[in-house]
């Protein structure tokens, strides 16, 4: 109880001593597979997942799964909440397919269990939509996430109405419909900020999404700003600490110093972001990847100070290590760059060409 509620008052940092010690402690007394296991790895699932940890949540949850699974067999109710949870990290770790497969397995289970118009049914509809829009369904993840915030607006969930705005926001992102996205989100961060105030990572994270929307609008200036913000609330949040949305965040906000005429900054900004990454493994390393080809591609743009091709290279191994299929939109950049770069040195060793 004492690290749930570190957690609900945002130290999430301080639960982890506590979680761990505890679950050592009931694995000593019961065993690794007994029931009361799980519902110690669901709450410390959802501290890795405050904290960012996407790996770890995953790891842990995959795990209380097994656990309940083996206690109530694999068609209970009572595996709802886990197989939801689980297919959002799946999602969270780049693997689309299983995260679909396991909200849709929870989404079932949740119709017969609470019926289709309840609030928790609808949260895993929420889910479920954001899955769709992983393996490229986003139809389907328009029209269900709609379907379930019809269902929440009922209900006067705040918080939960103000995660379907969201979600659905992207839905139209990803449909090109950047205004009903924009509006969406400006109205999901008023609701985040009276339920959580203006420096919460809820907030930062809705913000990220609306500075982009203001990008594809063409709007750069209030993206830059928007950045600039999302990134001060997550180093005041998370201190040292550092997680896949802050180093997005981070990627994100390099690339718009260049863009904004701070070729320096940007530099600067994504070289950090790789030294970062490269020391902490447990962090995604497709942004490792991005944050290395961005980098190649300024300093392609910039006189030669250093060869970007040191940093094409390291991209693409990495992809090559990961297994990203030739099609891949980060190698047909990659190579786009590539391609770039090498033109320019040829006009520069023949001027005339």
């Amino acid at each position: 109880n004492l690290a749930n509620a570190y957690v609900t008052a945002g130290k999430p940092k301080d639960a982890l001593p506590i979680f761990l010690p505890a679950l050592k402690s009931v694995e000593k007394t019961y065993g690794r597979t007994h029931i009361k296991i799980a519902s110690i790895l669901v709450n410390l699932s959802n501290t890795h997942y405050t904290l960012g940890d996407y790996k770890s949540q995953l790891t842990v949850l995959l795990r209380a799964l097994r656990v309940k699974e083996a206690h109530y067999g694999k068609n209970h109710w009572q595996l709802i909440a886990v197989l939801s949870n689980l297919g959002v990290a799946f999602g969270k770790n780049g693997q689309a397919s299983r995260s679909k497969d396991n909200i849709q397995r929870a989404y079932n289970l949740a119709k017969v269990h609470y019926g289709k118009e309840h609030v928790k049914t609808a949260s895993i509809l929420v889910n479920l939509g954001v899955a769709n829009g992983k393996v490229g369904n986003f139809a389907e993840m328009r029209d269900g996430i709609e379907e379930a915030l019809k269902i929440l607006q009922k209900h006067h969930d705040r918080h939960k109405i103000s995660k379907a705005m969201t979600n659905l926001a992207n839905a139209y992102g990803k449909l090109g419909e950047y205004s009903a996205q924009k509006s969406l989100l400006q109205q999901a961060c008023k609701i985040k900020v009276a339920l959580y105030g203006e420096t919460h990572p809820l907030v930062a994270k809705t913000l990220t999404n609306l500075a982009h929307t203001h990008g594809h609008l063409g709007e750069f200036k209030e993206k830059y700003e928007l950045l600039k913000q999302t990134k001060n609330i997550f180093d005041t949040y998370y201190g040292e600490s550092l997680n896949a949305d802050m180093v997005w965040v981070s990627i994100d906000l390099a690339w718009m110093h260049e863009e904004m005429g701070d070729a320096k900054a940007s530099v600067s900004g994504l070289k950090g972001v790789i030294r970062k990454l490269e020391k902490n493994l447990s962090l995604p390393r497709e942004a490792l990847i991005v944050a290395l080809i961005n980098l190649a591609e300024i300093l392609c743009r910039r006189p030669a100070e250093e060869t970007p091709e040191i940093h094409l290279e390291r991209s693409l191994c990495l992809m090559d290590s990961i297994g990203y299929p030739e099609s891949h939109v980060h190698r047909v950049r990659a190579r786009h760059v590539l391609q770039e770069m090498r033109a320019k040195t040829r006009k520069s060793l023949n001027p005339k060409v």
